[in-house]
């Protein structure tokens, strides 16, 4: 990614498929388990890891917008130089030469600013659990025996001072922190000890590193809260699988309480309060908990491999007869912006291109088959 226009396609095909997730989470809210609920996202993981590309997209006017706004914008050379992304890294080649080099040296700065804001929050909380007491010898002997159970590597257990409720911090090293002077209910330490079992503290790492990229999308920063949500609605699920009876109620007791607390969004933690509005749509996936049959596992994966192939490939380009044939002014423009976007991939399609340019008496039928330079 080396300019501003690299960004915008990729920004905008990301939000596109989290669009489609989310509507089809919407619709199969109450048919599929919270774990088909978090696990889709692996789609939208793997659409931000590979770059966009300009001749597929699973809604084609994307990158001829992004190029036709390109084409209107930038002067000279860099009016027709094609869109073309190696990675999804902000990377800062040359000297900005345009204003719009110098808006993705913005995008590039905050991006840094990001990422080191979570560095620093991380470090920050870690200085403070350095002052922290190890637990009571009966809280920590209940954790071990959590631990056990539920075949985790137990963790080191400190309380510290003016936190409300416990917490999981740490990938490596991970502890578990309790508010010192206060009990705390054995639901909740299985709630962060199933966040160590599925290694919840290293996605949520992955996660900040992936909102740091679109910082500046406010669509995507909704997208990645849900996402956190639905982290903690699957924990939540885990841990009712472990529960019976008055147990079940009491855990939505327990969330009900935490509605209210603030949730901090520390990369390496996790935490079984997460806000209250999100806390909400918890205690609902509560109310429709149940154990879902084991046919619909078979259901989720065939949703999510049907939903790979459109979203991280897209479709080939389809342009009506009428835009390669513009009459003047932004019909021109949006043709040679289209020419640019479904350039020739091969030579037998270039010469048999540039054969119907020629026939046809079409330039655009010729930019499509014809070097950069000369459009």
């Amino acid at each position: 990614m080396g300019n501003i226009w690299g960004f915008l396609l990729q920004t905008l095909s990301v939000s596109v498929v989290a669009a489609v997730i989310l509507t089809l989470k919407w619709l199969l809210k109450d048919k599929l388990s919270p774990r088909w609920q978090y696990s889709v996202w692996i789609v939208l993981v793997l659409r931000c890891l590979l770059p966009a590309r300009v001749g597929r997209s699973l809604i084609y006017w994307i990158p001829l917008s992004v190029e036709m706004l390109k084409g209107m914008v930038e002067s000279g050379t860099d009016a027709y130089a094609p869109i073309y992304m190696k990675h999804i890294i902000p990377w800062i080649a040359e000297k900005p030469a345009s204003w719009t080099d110098w808006v993705f040296v913005v995008y590039a700065a905050g991006v840094a600013v990001c990422l080191l804001w979570y560095l620093f929050s991380y470090c920050k909380l870690r200085g403070a659990l350095a002052k922290g007491q190890p637990a009571k010898e009966s809280l920590a002997e209940e954790v071990k025996d959590i631990c056990e159970n539920l075949k985790v590597k137990p963790c080191k257990v400190i309380e510290v001072e003016g936190i409300d409720s416990a917490f999981v911090c740490g990938v490596l090293n991970s502890v578990m922190v309790v508010p010192a002077g206060k009990s705390v209910d054995y639901k909740i330490l299985m709630h962060e000890i199933m966040h160590l079992k599925y290694k919840d503290p290293l996605q949520s790492v992955g996660w900040c590193i992936l909102r740091s990229l679109h910082w500046c999308n406010p669509f995507m920063q909704y997208v990645f809260n849900r996402i956190g949500n639905d982290m903690e609605s699957l924990c939540d699920q885990r841990v009712l699988e472990q529960l019976e009876g008055e147990e079940l109620r009491a855990y939505g007791m327990i969330l009900l309480e935490m509605a209210n607390e603030k949730y901090a969004r520390s990369p390496g933690t996790s935490s079984i309060s997460n806000g209250g509005k999100n806390i909400k749509r918890r205690i609902e996936t509560i109310v429709r908990f149940k154990k879902y049959p084991k046919g619909m596992r078979l259901v989720s994966i065939c949703i999510i491999l049907i939903l790979l192939g459109p979203c991280l490939i897209g479709a080939g380009n389809a342009y009506s007869e009428s835009m390669l044939r513009p009459i003047e002014g932004t019909e021109l423009t949006k043709a040679m912006a289209m020419a640019r976007v479904s350039r020739c991939g091969t030579m037998a399609g270039a010469i048999d291109t540039y054969a119907k340019g020629l026939i046809l008496e079409n330039g655009i039928y010729i930019a499509m088959a014809s070097p950069i330079q000369e459009h």
